[in-house]
């Protein structure tokens, strides 16, 4: 099948695309239309990118037939008439929602330029005539739509056993529990004897255990609750 662009700046690469069946020129209408159909218009048309596909009012209105609805393509085909589609005639549109492309003689950089739609959670990575998204360190997904990884729930993390794992957007924190310290990765026992840090009564000897610490009563004096007398 042949198509054309038709609009102000046809002549560039940009326009409403249009197909002849029959003798007769009619509009696509652009419910489905997605990059990967405006790949296979641009092929046709002999530009080797595209760089977008134009709905609605980003392209002139057409008048007469609209020939095609629900056209879908991988991106790879060589002529437009090997997309599925709704079969010719058969559409439920208005010229409102003509389909347009903007083709393009060299890559074009959709990241750069925004045209991606890669989500919030992922970066963006332009390729040859294409990209693709790729999810954040911490998350994962198609790219498209990334969540978050809950490491303390998958055991992803490397807490320490005297502390507990917190889990954040894209990442997580190890808190330790009370008596220890954070070393790296490892909850360590805090000496609270000898960093008087214990509250041991004067008449009693403090004795460090691991996460926490004893105060004993010296020999001449008897423990009374708190006290050593």
């Amino acid at each position: 099948v042949s198509v054309r662009l038709r609009g102000p700046s046809s002549s560039n690469g940009t326009g409403r695309v249009e197909v002849l069946y029959n003798g007769r020129w009619g509009t696509i209408c652009h419910n489905s239309w997605d990059i990967n159909d405006a790949r296979v218009v641009c092929r046709q048309l002999g530009y080797p990118y595209a760089a977008r596909a134009l709905r609605g009012n980003q392209v002139p209105d057409g008048t007469g037939q609209i020939w095609l609805e629900y056209v879908r393509c991988t991106g790879n085909e060589e002529n437009l008439i090997s997309c599925s589609n709704n079969g010719w005639g058969n559409t439920y549109c208005w010229h409102y929602q003509d389909a347009g492309v903007e083709c393009s003689a060299t890559d074009v950089d959709e990241c750069a330029r925004g045209l991606d739609n890669c989500g919030s959670n992922s970066q963006c990575i332009n390729t040859d005539g294409s990209f693709f998204c790729r999810c954040n360190h911490g998350f994962t997904g198609n790219g498209v739509y990334c969540y978050d990884i809950e490491e303390c729930a998958l055991s992803n993390s490397s807490c320490d056993f005297n502390g507990y794992c917190t889990n954040t957007a894209g990442s997580f924190f190890c808190t330790c529990y009370t008596g220890y310290i954070l070393n790296g990765t490892v909850c360590q026992d805090i000496d609270e004897c000898s960093l008087s840090l214990d509250d041991c009564h004067p008449n009693s000897n403090c004795t460090n255990i691991d996460g926490s610490f004893l105060c004993t009563c010296e020999s001449k004096f008897a423990r009374n609750e708190s006290l050593c007398q």
